[in-house]
């Protein structure tokens, strides 16, 4: 499908719903509302506010939204053959988008809660709270900064289960996971030397789980660095320990200390080397070996940055590459790492199929600059329907072990005057590091241990100026390493069509279809099913 280019502006900025003054509601992750650390997590954030007194006049956005969306499915339950059951689903979701910011103090996020009603499955009725939440605090000027987090996701158990595209589709494969991070650091310098400490602790929390695994853990990460700026010699000093925690099992160690040279060779290629030493202490297992490593960093221009580092750790290589280009017009982007990995850190990062948003704020950095604007106008685009909340990604794999992971994933988006065509494909391989952590009672190995592979495409058309019209495809694909076996395929199919009736209201309409097939028999997966389902829905915006 071609894609028309535009020598101007993207035309989505001419839209009723898109307003320079004030920000749009909803989107989609969640934390459920009466959970202790919620209340921890918005105190800090409220006692940061008092706490640092502004230089400056405070800005301040504050959003409320309600969407409400009526849908029909032929198999609400997702099981195979006879069994499905249609129903009709009434979810009903307001929501709030905020942000305030200072000269020491900013914050933003959205809070939203679905609510589902559904007329012949009543056991499936639930509510499931959205939060995303993020604040900073410059709580001593230049010197002291606390940064929190607070942000719960819907996820999935197994990458062998189904995955819905949608909150309708009734699935035990879905749980609620929830994450809160509070990261105090200090960081200051003089001349060409610079400094930066920080101390990050993570709480996550989940529910609606299966079999033993977990309801929390704990991660304490204590990160030093000292940096000699190079001119054009300079050179940098880390220091980095982890330490993650789940219940009845022992903490599980990472220490690694590294020291490097840097040379900048010219004013866009800088080049690195350095050495150090790791100490890991898990559950059954210790690791003690020599780092060495190679890196550059290439930014031949603003648009452009290539980063790449390989080095020697106990498991054999870790490397990363990231390289990342955009036009007024296009993003590019191509990602590959491998590196030991735990659960914690993987739910504090972006959840996994977030490419769809990445993609867009990069597309749109030079159109809309301001990058409180730019989230609420993304924002906008995916509650109306517009582009769906997530492309395809891999399973965030909930596990007490340390992992080791391969990843690989590689996106395009192209946007023009009519026409935006969004394009991702992944790959993650991952398997146990033998006796760091016990693997969770009850549950198959492959778990943690299987290769997830996929992609999707997004291509949204203006049939006028008001009407949008979307169609997305997503292939999953998941295959247990050996010695374990099973293997499970789905994928989606999926159009929409929104338009605003107002500078503040839109409506939409959606059809679904997805299909599964797996011969995988634990943790009551079907051997396969399809669905279809359709929904029509409104979204409106309290100024």
């Amino acid at each position: 499908m071609a894609t028309t280019l535009a020598t101007k502006r993207p035309e989505i900025l001419s839209s009723p719903r898109y307003c320079r003054r004030c920000g749009f509601a909803e989107s989609s992750r969640s934390v459920p509302s009466r959970s202790r650390l919620v209340e921890v997590g918005l105190a800090l954030v409220t006692g940061f506010s008092l706490g640092a007194p502004s230089a400056v006049a405070q800005t301040s956005r504050f959003t409320t939204a309600v969407t409400v969306d009526e849908s029909f499915t032929n198999n609400v339950n997702l099981v195979s053959g006879g069994n499905a059951k249609n129903d009709f689903i009434t979810q009903i979701t307001p929501s709030i988008t905020f942000g305030e910011s200072g000269g020491r103090f900013k914050t933003g996020g959205f809070v939203s809660l679905p609510i589902l009603k559904y007329a012949r499955t009543s056991e499936n009725d639930t509510f499931v709270p959205l939060v995303n939440v993020l604040a900073t605090a410059e709580v001593i000027e230049r010197v002291f900064f606390v940064d929190t987090t607070i942000n719960v996701q819907q996820a999935f158990n197994s990458p062998f289960g189904a995955r819905p595209v949608t909150l309708d589709s009734s699935t035990a494969n879905r749980f609620t996971a929830q994450s809160y991070d509070v990261s105090p650091y200090v960081r200051g310098g003089t001349g060409n030397y610079s400094y930066e400490l920080r101390d990050k602790n993570i709480w996550t929390k989940s529910s609606g789980s299966v079999g033993s695994i977990p309801s929390s853990s704990y991660s304490n990460e204590a990160v030093g660095t000292i940096v000699r700026q190079p001119t054009p010699l300079g050179w940098r000093i880390d220091y980095d320990r982890s330490d993650v925690k789940f219940p009845d099992q022992g903490p599980l160690i990472t220490q690694l200390v590294r020291a490097s040279a840097v040379w900048q060779a010219d004013p866009q290629l800088q080049i690195s080397a350095g050495g150090g030493y790791e100490d890991n202490r898990y559950t059954l297992a210790s690791y003690k070996d020599t780092i060495y490593s190679v890196g550059a960093r290439w930014r031949p221009t603003e648009r452009t940055t290539v980063n790449a580092n390989v080095e020697h750790r106990f498991f054999g290589a870790s490397y990363s590459f990231e390289f990342d280009h955009r036009t007024p017009l296009s993003v590019w982007s191509l990602h590959a790492l491998r590196n030991t990995t735990t659960y914690p850190q993987q739910l504090a990062s972006l959840p996994a199929g977030s490419s769809i948003v990445a993609l867009l704020n990069q597309l749109l950095l030079t159109s809309i600059p301001d990058p409180v604007q730019r989230q609420a106008y993304i924002d906008q685009l995916i509650s109306s329907g517009s582009v769906p909340q997530l492309t395809s990604g891999a399973v965030n794999l909930f596990t007490q072990q340390v992992l080791l992971q391969e990843q690989a994933s590689a996106s395009v988006g192209l946007i023009g005057a009519r026409n935006t065509v969004y394009f991702t494909v992944f790959r993650t391989h991952s398997e146990p590091v033998a006796g760091a952590g016990i693997p969770l009672e009850g549950l198959v190995s492959s778990i943690g241990n299987n290769t997830q592979t996929g992609g999707s495409v997004v291509w949204t058309h203006k049939l006028t100026p008001s009407l949008t019209l979307t169609a997305s495809g997503d292939v999953l694909r998941a295959v247990a390493n050996a010695p374990d076996t099973g293997k499970t395929n789905q994928g989606v199919l999926r159009s929409s069509l929104a338009t605003p009736i107002s500078a503040n209201t839109s409506i939409y309409a959606i059809t679904r279809y997805q299909r599964f097939r797996s011969d995988v028999t634990t943790f009551d997966i079907p051997t396969s099913y399809s669905e279809f389902g359709i929904s029509i829905g409104m979204n409106h915006t309290f100024r």
